[in-house]
């Protein structure tokens, strides 16, 4: 149960990131058409005119990463160099895998203990070269007394809740056979797990349900979006995606476009004129998923339905879809930021306010649900599983009281837990340093994480074999 304390300050926070987004994005669109026409010219003849090798210097066309997967929503594009230029830099490749990080061997030679790391974007870490992110700062470290004894893997996933980095686990992690799962824990990860996120923005996802002691899964909106217009960008052509800086500029550009007020306007009045509409229909018609999508989406869905039933069923997961219901048309207003009504109300009336709790106490008790599935799933593979409180910015206070409850339910279901916020914060004030960009940490603040997730491994003697 969330203390009114904690739950009301959230409420109140949300209220104030969600002014304060708006007023962003009403700064960022209120560029001059013509300048912004310039723009595209200017890059468009670059792209069309120059070869690879002058992308690759002037650094553009390299942030595409992402692909929809077929169980866990999204993986990174296997084998993809990117060039990532936002909130620090880096330059590197996926591996085979689709993972941000080198490449692993499947097998696991003798003697090597191996570390899995599960989180969304602060542990995927773009913002930062390979050598810098603290799965391979950790590495490093462990490996400096025992060179070649430990293994530590990056699975992080940008944008992914603790729903999605269970599914990740059980289709790609596991695999690995890792002796040490560490899930990485943020402020606002429950919010990703069920439909209508209140804290962000993200692309549909697979959704989860709690329901007669049993965890569900539903793939239902993630489908509807998938088979939209909206999708088409990150959905369609995947080897252009992967494979040609032209085509990653082009989406650059249209990145752009897409905040630039001129086509906003046009597109609103598009819409008003029922034109809009018809023209996505008819692009969806024309370069439909099961051709020109990933390769996992060319069979029909009656396989795709069975493949995800049968996985379910193999991980003791509750199957929602069912196999002949018809898609619902995919609605983008209904996953816009905090979209229900009650998140803009002027007056939060304890009705509004009873509403607001109700769908926190559902979250929550689809986290724990979600946990307690992920620790008996690494209790029968033999893995340590952990779950490390990611030192967050935003709700420290209601973040400490949420935590206590994963560290409540650790030691009912014997794993481990801890919230790093406190020790973080003591560290950087102590190096002083600047830990982060805007939002994720700088090589600076991976140093940090580095040297207390060492610590707390070596405190709690897990790395004794």
């Amino acid at each position: 149960m969330i203390s009114h304390t904690v739950f009301d300050t959230t409420v109140n926070t949300i209220g104030k990131s969600a002014s304060l987004k708006h007023n962003g994005c009403k700064k960022g669109t209120t560029r001059k058409a013509s300048t912004f026409a310039l723009s595209v010219v200017f890059f468009l003849f670059l792209a069309l005119l120059l070869p690879a090798d002058v992308f690759d210097f002037a650094r553009l066309g390299g942030q595409e990463c992402s692909k929809p997967d077929l169980i866990t929503g999204f993986i990174h594009l296997p084998k993809k160099r990117i060039v990532w230029k936002q909130e620090g830099f880096s330059a590197g490749s996926t591996n085979s895998a689709g993972f941000l990080d080198y490449e692993h061997q499947l097998p696991k030679a003798p003697g090597v203990c191996r570390i899995a790391m599960l989180g969304d974007s602060m542990t995927e870490a773009l913002q930062v070269p390979q050598e810098s992110r603290f799965s391979n700062l950790l590495e490093h470290r462990l490996n400096a007394a025992s060179p070649g004894r430990f293994e530590v893997f990056n699975f992080g996933i940008s944008a992914a809740g603790t729903g999605q980095e269970y599914l990740t686990y059980l289709r790609y992690v596991e695999q690995y056979k890792p002796d040490i799962t560490i899930l990485f824990f943020d402020s606002g990860d429950e919010d990703k797990n069920l439909r209508k996120p209140a804290m962000g923005q993200w692309y549909p996802h697979a959704v989860f349900r709690l329901g007669k002691g049993q965890l569900g899964v539903s793939f239902r909106d993630f489908d509807s979006w998938l088979h939209s217009a909206q999708a088409m960008p990150i959905t369609l052509f995947e080897d252009f995606r992967r494979d040609s800086r032209f085509w990653g500029t082009l989406i650059q550009i249209f990145n752009g476009i897409k905040t630039n007020t001129g086509f906003v306007t046009l597109c609103t009045y598009l819409e008003r004129c029922k034109v809009l509409e018809p023209l996505e229909d008819s692009l969806v018609k024309l370069f439909p998923l099961n051709r020109f999508g990933p390769p996992d989406f060319h069979v029909p869905a009656a396989e795709v339905s069975a493949i995800r039933r049968e996985f379910c069923s193999r991980f003791g997961l509750r199957f929602l879809d069912a196999p002949d219901c018809p898609l619902e048309k995919f609605n983008p207003k209904s996953y816009e930021f905090a979209s229900e009504p009650e998140y803009h109300a002027a007056i939060i009336t304890p009705q509004i306010a009873e509403t607001m709790r109700q769908r926190y106490r559902e979250r929550w008790q689809v986290l724990i649900g979600i946990l307690t599935r992920f620790s008996a799933e690494c209790d029968r593979t033999g893995s340590k599983f952990i779950v490390i409180g990611f030192p967050t910015q935003l709700f420290k206070d209601g973040f400490a009281y949420n935590f206590q409850q994963i560290a409540a339910l650790a030691d009912r279901q014997n794993f481990h837990a801890t919230n790093l916020t406190q020790a973080f914060d003591a560290a950087v004030a102590l190096r002083k340093i600047e830990s982060r960009y805007v939002s994720h940490l700088t090589p600076s603040g991976h140093k940090v994480m580095a040297d207390l997730l060492y610590n707390y491994l070596e405190q709690e003697h897990f790395l004794e074999q």
